[in-house]
């Protein structure tokens, strides 16, 4: 058995392989290897991926990283992102069967074709499997690559209203997370109702809010809007969610009827003014 990494999605994917064979050099010596660093020494091949995921067609990853050949999966998977809505980056360990003890820990992650840079290539590269403390239980990673460019396009798209009130932006970083949580805590205290925005693809995400809400009739077709009222319980599950790295919030947008908004899981918020109160 051993790592996989690999891509899936609902649209099929391009296999790859180098424009020639690149012999791979050992130095007895130090024990490293060369394999001549050319930006296309890597390979793309078909893989069944029904044992992890619920995607039609995926393609496994196999190569030496290097900034060069991450570069090209950036550039591959965005490529591909242009006529698919999401593509899924796993990096597992390859095995038939498991008992329920030594089930895999699920950890996902989440980003955008806008955002994705080499270094999110890199981390999954890099990442350990075997990192728990039960030392029988792999973790398993994925990486979902959201196609948000159709939302760009539309919100490019829009007209001003003809009657508006000016919106003031606040940024957070991962950093400022703390400081996150006293400036939306103090919006949440003045709002009634809210909706949530998920991705089809944050299934998790849509069952945690759905305990303090209900889905709204919406034709949003690249997931569903969630809506509810500003309890104390759904202000307390703000409060304390520890979202994934780079996030304040699991949550993609949400809105509250008192003008305030976290967007882009909490990294940038707006406050319509006079909104708030």
């Amino acid at each position: 058995m051993s790592v996989c990494t690999f891509f899936a999605s609902d649209k099929p994917l391009q296999s790859h392989s180098p424009m020639h064979d690149y012999p791979v050099f050992i130095d007895i010596d130090t024990g490293e290897s060369f394999d001549g660093g050319t930006d296309d020494n890597f390979r793309l091949i078909p893989f069944d991926c029904s044992s992890y995921t619920d995607k039609k067609y995926a393609v496994s990853l196999e190569w030496r990283y290097t900034e060069g050949r991450a570069a090209k999966i950036v550039e591959y998977i965005k490529s591909h992102l242009e006529n698919a809505d999401s593509l899924e980056m796993w990096h597992v360990w390859l095995t038939d069967y498991y008992e329920f003890d030594d089930r895999p820990v699920m950890r996902h992650y989440m980003t955008t074709a806008q955002e994705l840079e080499t270094s999110d290539i890199k981390h999954f590269d890099e990442i350990e499997i075997w990192n728990n403390k039960d030392k029988n239980r792999p973790s398993f990673y994925r990486l979902t690559i959201l196609n948000t460019q159709p939302i760009i396009n539309a919100i490019a798209d829009l007209k001003p209203a003809e009657c508006h009130e000016p919106v003031e932006t606040e940024h957070f970083e991962p950093e400022t997370a703390e400081e996150w949580h006293e400036f939306a805590l103090k919006y949440l205290n003045s709002a009634k109702k809210f909706e949530i925005h998920c991705w089809n693809e944050e299934k998790d995400e849509q069952k945690l809010v759905l305990k303090y809400g209900r889905i709204k009739d919406d034709d949003w077709r690249y997931g569903v809007v969630i809506e509810g009222e500003v309890t104390e319980d759904f202000i307390d599950l703000l409060m304390k969610t520890r979202a994934d790295e780079g996030k304040m919030t699991p949550f993609f947008s949400i809105f509250l009827d008192n003008g305030v908004s976290f967007e882009h899981y909490g990294r940038e918020n707006h406050i319509v003014k006079g909104g708030g109160r």
